[in-house]
């Protein structure tokens, strides 16, 4: 088997592979991107053993698990630059998401202003940053001779935010049934403005017993730990080395970026 069909039936080994590519925005077939998902990380694992070869050699020897550890760690690499697609889709929907209502209710705005549809999604694109990304698609698939309502079908198939699919199938859909734009898009908007109230709610609902963890946890364990292990070194003549407060300091540090990351998460692409 040669490496292009290697890399071929890998590819379609992950269903929607193809999809989830689009989706993040990354311009590359599926099997290129298996192939270089295969070699970065067939790199960093030849590296990564490399360094644990040498240091059992100076310490306990290579055993016959060392030699077993070396597919499960490619393995794992492998699956785990998989997903990059995902979460570059992730970064992407929200983004999206926190400029879909001004976006849709500047493109309502505009079709009130007996603006044409064209020049409404045109400026959208023009205007904002994040969303507007998605409406040039629009306008690029348009001005290649593409029908309106196929260029709205096929930019909403691939667009990571579930939000902005609703308002381009809204659009999509008074096109085909020749109702009014503007009139449908804002009972799409009060309907988004809705859940991004709720998911607001629900982020404050969860901040608190996040908050409360990392207090105890990054916070007041790690100080009366500290204090407490210092007065009994004094009486027990435990010497503390310097290199286990470094390990210390590096892992509440550690611990505080994960939190931080927890919190910011889940916080949601809200701009009511």
């Amino acid at each position: 088997m040669t490496k292009s069909r290697l890399f071929k039936r890998i590819a379609q080994s992950f269903p929607n592979l193809t999809t989830k590519l689009r989706e993040a925005g990354m311009e590359i077939e599926p099997e290129a991107f298996v192939k270089k998902t295969f070699l970065s990380a067939f790199y960093l694992t030849t590296m990564i053993m490399f360094i644990a070869a040498l240091v059992l050699i100076k310490t306990r020897g290579i055993s016959a698990w060392f030699y077993v550890l070396v597919p499960v760690v490619f393995a794992l690499l492998f699956l785990y630059f998989m997903k990059l697609p995902d979460v570059k889709a992730l970064v992407k929907r929200r983004s999206l998401d926190s400029e879909v209502l001004d976006a849709t209710r500047y493109l309502i705005i505009e079709l009130e202003s007996s603006i044409p549809l064209y020049e409404s999604i045109d400026g959208v694109a023009r205007s904002f940053d994040k969303i507007g990304v998605v409406f040039y698609e629009i306008i690029t698939e348009v001005n290649t001779g593409t029908d309106m309502e196929v260029a709205i079908s096929t930019v909403a198939n691939f667009t990571p935010s579930e939000k902005v699919r609703r308002v381009l199938w809204q659009i999509l859909n008074s096109l085909q049934t020749g109702a009014n734009v503007g009139t449908a898009l804002k009972e799409i908007v009060d309907q988004i403005a809705r859940e991004q109230l709720v998911e607001s709610r629900v982020y404050g609902r969860k901040l608190n017993p996040i908050a409360m963890f990392y207090m105890m946890i990054a916070v007041i364990i790690p100080s009366l730990g500290v204090t407490m292990l210092t007065v009994l070194s004094s009486f027990v003549s435990i010497r503390i080395e310097l290199l286990f407060l470094i390990l210390f300091a590096v892992g509440l540090g550690l611990i505080q970026f994960m939190f931080l990351a927890v919190i910011k998460s889940s916080r949601p692409a809200v701009h009511i």
